[in-house]
């Protein structure tokens, strides 16, 4: 059988896929977008994103944006690389710029569309731009999936604070350990312990993940008795867990039971190694001070 007239052309597009692949530095980066354009594949739906996404790694933002305004058809998988790329080089507004030609192309999001623009939405002070999308998650069905619903969560939590993001957790059909650790955080974040702690508790599965942010959260706000009653009743424990409790008393300046604690854990990482060290260095910063004439200042 005679080979196809496209399959030189699928050979150098895999070859120039995996050159992108390895790829790390600028220079040989648009070296290999020249030969993209060369073969003319600017166009081609593989290579495009690699580009782009190869573009953002390199911290070069610009060019990944130049390259997608050469798109003539940019799908959802392009789309999606331009607001994630965007949102993570804390570009927000470009990022709800793109949305809004995306929707002007009436090119349809999917459940990975979101949840960066959203994330642009929680860090600009632009409330109807929030609502705006939160609509358009609505249209589209998606509003109701956890992964859309937790960055909807998290958005009016840190824009409106914790009542909106409650009426959201409750509007939404399904509700997994995530979801619930979102607002469990919304509460957190405006201080309202009694109402993180509530929720923590009709919690029928805790992850590590939960367990950790409330442990956190009451060390963060001076109680660690609550914080010790809540490690000593996890049912599992990984060295992060571990590490939290040992950040906790290094922070406040409790260098006996860091040191302690250090002794008996079972695992050690380089982290907690961090952690004993945090503890005596602010140990003798807390120490030093005490000592200070109060008058010198």
């Amino acid at each position: 059988m005679l080979p196809s007239v496209n399959e030189p052309y699928r050979f150098v597009e895999q070859s120039l896929f995996s050159l992108l692949h390895k790829c790390r530095l600028s220079d040989h980066l648009f070296q290999i977008q020249s030969q993209i354009i060369i073969h003319g594949l600017l166009q081609s739906r593989r290579l495009a994103p690699k580009s782009a996404i190869a573009f953002f790694e390199s911290s070069n933002p610009q060019s990944a944006r130049q390259l997608f305004d050469q798109i003539l058809q940019p799908d959802t998988v392009l789309w999606n690389v331009m607001f994630k790329g965007s949102a993570e080089a804390g570009l927000h507004r470009e990022t709800l710029l793109l949305f809004t030609q995306m929707k002007r192309r009436d090119v349809r999001p999917n459940l990975f569309t979101f949840p960066f623009v959203i994330k642009s939405c929680s860090m600009i002070p632009a409330r109807m731009a929030g609502d705006q999308v939160h609509c358009f998650a609505l249209k589209t069905g998606l509003r109701s999936n956890l992964f859309v619903g937790t960055s909807l969560i998290e958005m009016y939590a840190i824009k409106v604070g914790a009542g909106l993001a409650y009426k959201m957790f409750e509007d939404m059909p399904e509700r997994n350990v995530v979801v619930w650790t979102a607002i469990i955080r919304a509460y957190i974040a405006v201080g309202d312990m009694k109402n993180a702690f509530n929720l923590f508790n009709q919690l029928e599965e805790h992850d590590v993940i939960v367990w950790g942010t409330m442990i956190s959260a009451f060390i963060e706000h001076g109680d660690i008795a609550t914080a010790e009653e809540l490690f000593a009743s996890m049912p599992v424990r990984d060295v992060q867990s571990w590490n939290t409790m040992l950040f906790g008393y290094a922070n406040v300046d409790f260098i006996g039971a860091c040191e302690r604690f250090f002794a008996i854990m079972p695992v050690k990482n380089v982290f907690s190694w961090n952690g004993l060290i945090q503890g005596h260095a602010r140990h003798a910063w807390c120490s030093r001070l005490g000592e200070m004439d109060p008058f010198v200042f």
